[in-house]
């Protein structure tokens, strides 16, 4: 195998078709300096690219590995040298390819894991909390909440409101996917801030929710902040996508072009698996945590997906 034999037939052929480099690299969807490198024999084309490159220049794969034009019958000796540069070559792609593939794989399964574990422990509140809360009021004024065996934790908040000089408890309880699947099923208890005038139970699906009171009015509600959020994240990745899109007709050169369109396609992702996960359920924002983390395993796979359909196409139109 001689990459500078190889490098100039590139070129001669190149230059029969009245093609630039940049032409010839459009066409293999790779940049103009990799077909430079070739032809000088500063670098030696990928197997990969060796078919696309001996169709494009009317040629065999064989001529181009030999590195001249094979007029005949092809004899032994060659077709011996030609196979052996052929398994050298296949050898050394699978060996990048594999090393490669190990160092994705593996960072890409860390990745896919630690989301699946965040996915699994993010918080689901309950919308309605008559079925899992009760709130009792103790001897000694102590306000406690015994809690239902789905609950899987709780948060309590804690507020003072300046006008009236009141403090007031939230407490929204929430279960998991993984504690609805190996949790223990047993009662909780939340102790809560003695002598409080409100306990306020959120989210529910009509709003903050009174279940105890001392006899005084309500503070009013909270801002749902978490659905506001999603709404800028889905104009975001709207507008990226549309840039990305764009940016991608107006680019020259196919190969930078190619690699706009691999970025495009995360925001693009993106949209789609909020647009997907979201649909319907804005009323059940506040589950920030468990949405966001399901968004990105989606997202991940719809990526995947659009990749595998974007070197699809590509072949498609190189043998075409």
């Amino acid at each position: 195998m001689d990459a500078e034999k190889t490098g100039k037939l590139i070129s001669s052929l190149r230059k029969e078709k009245n093609m630039t480099q940049q032409q010839l690299a459009d066409q293999l969807y790779v940049s103009d300096k990799a077909v430079s490198r070739w032809e000088t024999g500063r670098g030696f084309p990928e197997i990969t690219v060796l078919e696309d490159i001996a169709s494009l220049l009317d040629v065999s794969v064989a001529e181009i590995i030999k590195g001249e034009r094979i007029e005949g019958a092809i004899s032994t000796k060659d077709m011996e040298s030609i196979t052996d540069d052929s398994i050298s070559i296949s050898r050394q792609y699978v060996q990048q390819k594999r090393r490669g593939n190990i160092l994705t794989g593996f960072l890409a399964g860390v990745i896919l894991l630690i989301i699946a574990i965040t996915h699994l422990n993010s918080p689901i509140y309950f919308g309605d909390p008559d079925e899992i809360i009760e709130i009792r009021k103790m001897d000694d004024q102590m306000i406690v909440a015994v809690l239902d065996e789905k609950v899987a934790g709780y948060e309590i908040e804690d507020s003072i409101f300046e006008e009236t000089d009141s403090r007031y408890s939230f407490i929204s309880c929430y279960t998991t996917r993984m504690y609805d699947w190996f949790g223990r099923k047993e009662k909780k208890l939340a102790m809560l801030d003695e002598g409080s005038d409100f306990i306020y139970y959120y989210p529910s699906e009509e709003g903050d929710k009174l279940i105890w009171s001392n006899g005084k009015n309500s503070p009013g509600g909270v801002t749902t902040l978490p659905r506001l959020v999603y709404n800028y994240w889905i104009l975001l990745a709207g507008l990226c996508s549309l840039i990305g899109i764009v940016s991608y007709f107006i680019f020259r050169k196919k190969y930078f072009a190619q690699i706009l369109l691999k970025i495009t396609l995360i925001p693009v992702s993106l949209l789609v698996s909020m647009l997907l996960i979201l649909s319907g359920h804005f009323g059940e924002i506040y589950n920030a945590a468990y949405y966001f983390s399901g968004i990105l395993l989606l997202s991940i796979v719809i990526y995947v997906f659009l990749m595998m359909l974007l070197e699809q196409r590509k072949k498609q139109k190189i043998r075409n």
